[in-house]
């Protein structure tokens, strides 16, 4: 026997239920931080999870700081990879994917 098609009357009976249960796990483990709680907690400059803004003045060839984009530092076979570097923080790993094209374009040459 199939098995019954939810309705939208399921659909927002089921949401209501969960978002109840949400409301009450953020009242029972919620806790607010400002920025310089990030900073002190995690060590985040300013408390910013890109390290660093994400302003013209620090984007692509001068981020993290200018001289050291393309993921290279003046200290030879050291490659950046975090969030300070471009495209910037978050969870897509681009940072670190384009540092090792880079290390790969340079062994390339050895």
């Amino acid at each position: 026997m199939a098995k019954k098609q939810p309705t939208a009357e399921d659909l927002a009976a089921e949401l209501d239920q969960k978002s109840a249960e949400i409301r009450i796990l953020q009242r029972v483990s919620s806790a607010i931080n400002a920025t310089l709680d990030l900073e002190e907690i995690y060590g985040l400059p300013e408390g910013n999870l890109h390290q660093g803004d994400l302003a013209l003045d620090q984007m692509l060839f001068m981020r993290p700081v200018p001289g050291w984009a393309r993921y290279r530092t003046p200290v030879p076979n050291l490659y950046l990879c975090g969030s300070a570097t471009h495209p910037g923080g978050g969870i897509s790993g681009a940072p670190g994917y384009n540092a090792s094209r880079e290390i790969m374009k340079y062994w390339a040459k050895l």
